[in-house]
């Protein structure tokens, strides 16, 4: 039986390492080979529109855009 997970990102780049740690959950669980369903809201639904992923930075962390792709593998972005 496939395991799910349901994840809401409410923040943005104002709080950059709680931004980055909900989409480094979400990709983990899909490479873990959960289906995963990231929410976007508030401030974070900036990051699904095309090309702001990429402008996000945080020194050490994966890329957003990185983590999006992972997540796309076994689930959605809303």
């Amino acid at each position: 039986m496939a395991r799910s997970l349901v994840l809401k990102v409410t923040c943005g780049a104002e709080d950059p390492e709680r931004l980055n740690q909900g989409f480094t959950v979400a990709a983990a669980a899909a490479a873990s080979g959960a289906e995963v369903s990231l929410w976007l809201t508030g401030n974070a639904a900036w990051f699904g529109v095309p090309g702001r992923a990429e402008e996000f930075e945080l020194e050490l962390a994966t890329p957003l855009d990185q983590l999006m792709a992972a997540v796309l593998t076994s689930g959605t972005i809303t």
